[in-house]
């Protein structure tokens, strides 16, 4: 951590003072400082990638209430969903640079992604996640960034489940009302359903609806409507070895469901009139494993990308290429955070050494075009 340049402090207030924080790397800072020149009391810090930080500090750390944006960030305040301009990230509070407390997070479109309890940097305690329309996602208990305890669940259809949660997925039981009325309490163990009783209400589709229908493309063994047509929760497997299991709506994959593919690749999370549209899991047989949001089948949006050699990343993606603002964690403990344009690094970024070293770096089309090394944490060149 660097200590800010101490003739251009007057009476305990810096202006644009470059400096270097732990987490955001180095910047420019404007406000309180303490008597060791460190960031102290209400501040604005801005680093090479236009990440902001307004909010306060406790000796030289994020502490207390704050508010960071982002570059490539939707302007909320403002409403303007043309102007993909810096914008508001995360409000709340922060505690030794992590979010910590109560606080909001945005998604890159500047809608409120989740409002809650937060600890270390994860999403724990009692919070609220949202979707993408502002409506209701998951309100209830969460631990380490995953549902945790008791919970509530209101998937898109409209359909809700209350019951308890472990690891991020259902267990013990619940019970699910559905849109049309109908009220099931589901027995459940690690996220999978193992008995259903119809508690109230009349079911559109008949008691004996379980039905094993032959087609050209494979064997369907599940629920369907009073039609006949594929509807509910069930089992598709195919004639060239891949599989589906989980929820049907009017003959298509909608809701949860397991997609098993012949080669062993494996998803697992939600759909969309077929296609994979929310938050999935992919998990391929060499051992990666992509964890986050999908829009018609493709990566879009925020995600984290598990290499099976130990590296991983955690941004932005747009038609599954890493696009905006991410950072790339490699094994041997060395961080990049950079912009990223079509899967290339593209722009500034801050190259961080396992030691605490680090460099200011400039990148075109996956070329590292300069460098400069950050001399003893006070954010000179070297």
């Amino acid at each position: 951590m660097g200590m800010l340049d101490f003739l251009k402090v007057s009476n305990g207030i810096a202006n644009n003072i470059r400096f270097t924080s732990d987490t955001l790397g180095s910047g420019l800072y404007s406000g309180h400082v303490n008597s060791s020149r460190l960031p102290e009391g209400r501040g604005v810090f801005i680093n090479a990638l236009e990440i902001e930080y307004d909010g306060e500090w406790q000796n030289g750390r994020l502490c207390g209430f704050g508010r960071k944006y982002a570059k490539g960030y939707y302007d909320v305040v403002q409403g303007n969903d043309d102007d993909a301009s810096k914008s508001l990230v995360y409000a709340g509070e922060f505690r030794d640079d992590r979010f910590h407390g109560k606080g909001k997070q945005y998604r890159q479109t500047g809608k409120l992604e989740y409002d809650g309890d937060w600890i270390d940097g994860w999403r724990c305690g009692e919070g609220t996640e949202y979707y993408e329309n502002g409506r209701p996602k998951f309100v209830g208990s969460w631990n380490r960034g995953r549902y945790q305890g008791k919970g509530v669940y209101t998937y898109e259809n409209g359909d809700v489940i209350e019951g308890e949660w472990a690891d991020g997925m259902l267990t013990g039981e619940a019970m699910l009302k559905m849109h049309d009325n109908c009220v099931y309490k589901r027995i459940y163990k690690d996220g999978r359903m193992l008995s259903e009783e119809l508690i109230s209400g009349t079911p559109r589709i008949s008691p004996d609806a379980q039905r094993n229908l032959k087609f050209d493309n494979g064997t369907y063994i599940g629920e369907v409507d009073f039609n006949g047509k594929i509807h509910g929760k069930g089992v598709f497997t195919y004639t060239n070895g891949n599989k589906y299991e989980g929820s049907f709506k009017e003959g298509v994959k909608h809701g949860r469901g397991v997609f098993t593919w012949a080669d062993g690749n494996v998803y697992e999370g939600e759909y969309e009139n077929d296609m994979r549209n929310g938050i999935g899991v992919y998990s391929y047989i060499n051992g990666n494993r992509y964890d986050g949001e999908w829009k018609d089948n493709v990566k879009n949006g925020h995600g984290v990308f598990y290499y099976g050699n130990g590296d991983r990343y955690d941004g932005c993606y747009s038609e599954s290429l890493r696009q905006g603002h991410g950072i790339y964690y490699y094994k041997n403990g060395s961080i990049l955070e950079c912009e990223w344009d079509r899967d290339m690094r593209h722009g500034k970024g801050v190259f961080t050494y396992p030691d605490g070293r680090k460099k200011l770096q400039k990148w075109e089309n996956d070329r590292l075009i300069n460098e400069e090394l950050l001399e003893n944490g006070t954010g000179s060149a070297k």
